[in-house]
């Protein structure tokens, strides 16, 4: 099973634990990672994901979000037939 995983859900355990839902998407999150790290899951970087994380303006959340993204086996870069689905002529 490959997993992509955006910049929001990846910093999600530094949001408010007290709203039920961010609590939920970090346990989600912590638990998804045990996947990855275990082989039952494979991680999909990608060149966007590193652009969004580069602007963190919150250093121990990028610095996380990094180590995270080491695990990743699978890097997806970015070109017109990415953002547009057409080939170039």
């Amino acid at each position: 099973m490959k997993l992509y995983l955006d910049n929001s859900f990846l910093n999600r355990p530094f949001d408010n634990p007290e709203i039920f839902q961010n609590r939920l998407e970090s346990e989600i999150l912590f638990w998804i990672l045990d996947l990855i790290k275990n082989g039952k899951a494979i991680l999909v970087n990608s060149a966007i994901i590193e652009y969004e994380n580069n602007f963190n303006p919150f250093p121990e959340r990028k610095i996380f979000v990094k180590e995270i993204l080491k695990l990743a086996k699978i890097y997806q870069n970015v070109d017109k037939k990415n953002l547009f689905g057409s080939k170039e002529n």
